[in-house]
């Protein structure tokens, strides 16, 4: 649940639904359990590579989401509405003049500047520093919301998507010997040092 996934979702909620750019890349998200396995050593970080890879795009990049939503506007403004459209995607149809004059201020915080978001994985890799020590990450404490707060028809979460992938690799046996592998490599590798 990131920024552009609760944007994303809410719209849809509210009888908006973006178009979905589908996942980013399905076997890259399956070879990436073995290889984070291998590379840190972290069964968390296998996990989030696989469950970013396969996200929706629209949902998971807020440049995608910001796109989709753009165009979405155009097509309303065309005429063009689509058969899932509910009554938001009607209410801007008929507003659609009022939304040309809108401007979203942007609100002032201390994240560091950028140059733009990125719309796809790749692009957000290749804007990471090449040496991960000068990775700046900002530690953000988990903020569930408040039980007292929760509709009481609310379903529980679904399980987490990288559950089956993870269960078959180490039934194959391969994500034990990319850990094993991986434990052994960071082993001799800092020894050396």
């Amino acid at each position: 649940m990131n920024c552009a996934s609760i944007a994303v979702d809410l719209l849809h909620a509210l009888g908006w639904p973006l178009a979905s750019r589908g996942p980013s890349d399905r076997l890259r998200a399956w070879l990436a359990i073995p290889a984070k396995a291998f590379t840190e050593g972290r069964l968390a970080s296998a996990r989030t590579a696989y469950e970013y890879l396969t996200e929706d795009r629209t949902r998971l990049m807020p440049a995608a989401a910001f796109e989709e939503a753009a165009f979405g506007l155009l097509q309303l403004a065309r005429g063009a509405r689509g058969a899932e459209d509910g009554t938001l995607a009607r209410m801007l149809a008929e507003d659609i003049e009022a939304l040309v004059g809108v401007r979203l201020p942007q609100i002032p915080s201390s994240r560091a500047w950028g140059t733009w978001p990125a719309a796809n994985p790749r692009e957000y890799m290749n804007c990471l520093p090449a040496d991960p020590a000068d990775l700046q990450v900002i530690p953000v404490p988990p903020r569930p919301f408040p039980e007292e707060l929760r509709d009481s028809d609310l379903l529980p979460p679904p399980p987490r998507r990288s559950t089956w992938p993870i269960a078959l690799w180490t039934v194959t046996g391969i994500l034990p010997l990319a850990l094993a592998a991986g434990f052994l490599w960071r082993a001799i590798r800092g020894g050396r040092r």
